[in-house]
C-alpha cells in the first residue's frame, strides 16, 4: 500500500483567537486533530526514486516562504514554541514555487494564485477572504500540484535560520547561494556541519555527499573548517 504524506491546508489568520500565544496552540491542536480524521486530504508526495514517503505533516501556501514562514517561526520562537512545532510539522510546501518550477511560462500568464486557479479550477475567488484563499489552493493543489510536487519540494521549516548561517560564507564566496539553499532547504545549517566536522574526521564530507553537494564544494567547507581549528 501506498503511504502518502498527509498535507495541511490553512493559515494562522484562521484562527478567531485575541491572543497570539492561544491562537498559535490552537492550531496544534487543529494540525494534531488533522491526523485522526479519515477524510483528511491524502495527496501523493514522491521521492526521487517514486515512491510515496510516510504520512507526516507539512504546511502549504502559495508564496510563503520569504512572508507567512518566517512571521510564523518568529512568533513561535517568541512564545517558546518553536519545538513543539517542529515535532509536529515536517516543513513547508511553497506553491508558488512548485508552480515555477513544473509549469512551462508560457502555458500561464502569471504564476500569482487567482490566475492558476483560474486557469487550471476554472473558477474565481476572492483572494483577501482568507477561508476562500486556503479553499482555492486545496482545489488547486488536488487537480494539478498533487501530480508534480516531489518530497524535494519540501522546505524545511527552519530554511531561513539556516540561510543566514551560511551569510558569512556567502560573502567570502566558500559556497555558493544554490549550495546553501540546498543544505538550509534539509534543515542543515552551519552550526551542524561544524558538529559532524568536530565529531569525525570523515563525518563532514558523508553529511555533505549525504546531502549531494558536489565534491569540489565539500573540499572547499572542508578546507574552511580546516583553517577555523
Amino acid at each position: 500500500m501506498e503511504q502518502r504524506k498527509r498535507n495541511t491546508f490553512g493559515k494562522f489568520s484562521r484562527s478567531k483567537s485575541a491572543d497570539k500565544k492561544l491562537s498559535l496552540s490552537d492550531y496544534f491542536k487543529w494540525l494534531n486533530d488533522g491526523r485522526k480524521l479519515e477524510d483528511f486530504p491524502q495527496v501523493g508526495l514522491r521521492n526521487d526514486q517514486g515512491n510515496y514517503e510516510q504520512n507526516q505533516q507539512i504546511i502549504l501556501g502559495h508564496n510563503i516562504c520569504n512572508f507567512d514562514i518566517p512571521v510564523i517561526v518568529n512568533k513561535l520562537k517568541e512564545y517558546n514554541l518553536f519545538s513543539t512545532f517542529c515535532e509536529t510539522v515536517k516543513g513547508f510546501i511553497d506553491t508558488m514555487k512548485v508552480a515555477r518550477k513544473y509549469i512551462p511560462k508560457h502555458d500561464v500568464e502569471n504564476f500569482k494564485q487567482q490566475t492558476l486557479v483560474k486557469q487550471f479550477v476554472g473558477e474565481n475567488y476572492l483572494a483577501h477572504n482568507a477561508i476562500e484563499d486556503v479553499d482555492s489552493l486545496k482545489t488547486l493543489y488536488d487537480s494539478k500540484l498533487t501530480l508534480l510536487v516531489k518530497s524535494d519540494d519540501v522546505f524545511s521549516i527552519s530554511y531561513h535560520n539556516c540561510m543566514d548561517s551560511y551569510s558569512d560564507l556567502l560573502s567570502s564566496k566558500i559556497v555558493s547561494r544554490p549550495l546553501s539553499m540546498q543544505l538550509a532547504k534539509d534543515g542543515i545549517s552551519l552550526k551542524h556541519l561544524k558538529l559532524a566536522s568536530v565529531r569525525d574526521v570523515n563525518g563532514l564530507k558523508f553529511v555533505l555527499q549525504d546531502h549531494k553537494i558536489p565534491p569540489k564544494s565539500v573540499k572547499c567547507i572542508q578546507d574552511y573548517f580546516q583553517t577555523e581549528e
